[in-house]
């Protein structure tokens, strides 16, 4: 009786035993590989969107800076004039305030 339990434990149990250890491995590596497919999609989706809100930014920026170019005088010399008289402490308040 010995002998037969021997044969049955060597026969089934332990092949079975290496095969469920083997499955929760593979299981486990599955789980890691989903959730690096995940972790890359989710990073490319995160990458467009931000190629896409920066080329907005960028858009606006030209536009912004074409307003300010028709708004600001043209004259070179004019400029110089007005960023010799503003003074970075003043800005905000009137120049007249402001002791020099």
């Amino acid at each position: 009786m010995k002998k037969v339990a021997l044969v049955l434990l060597l026969a089934v149990v332990a092949p079975s035993l290496a095969l469920a250890w083997l499955a929760v491995r593979s299981l486990r590596d599955q789980e890691y590989l989903l959730q690096r497919q995940q972790s890359l999609l989710y990073q490319g989706v995160a990458d467009a969107v931000a190629t896409e809100s920066q080329s907005l930014l960028n858009s606006y920026e030209r536009e912004f800076a074409a307003v300010v170019a028709q708004c600001w005088p043209a004259t070179p010399l004019l400029r110089s004039r007005q960023r010799s008289t503003i003074n970075c402490a003043c800005v905000g308040r009137s120049p007249r305030s402001v002791s020099r």
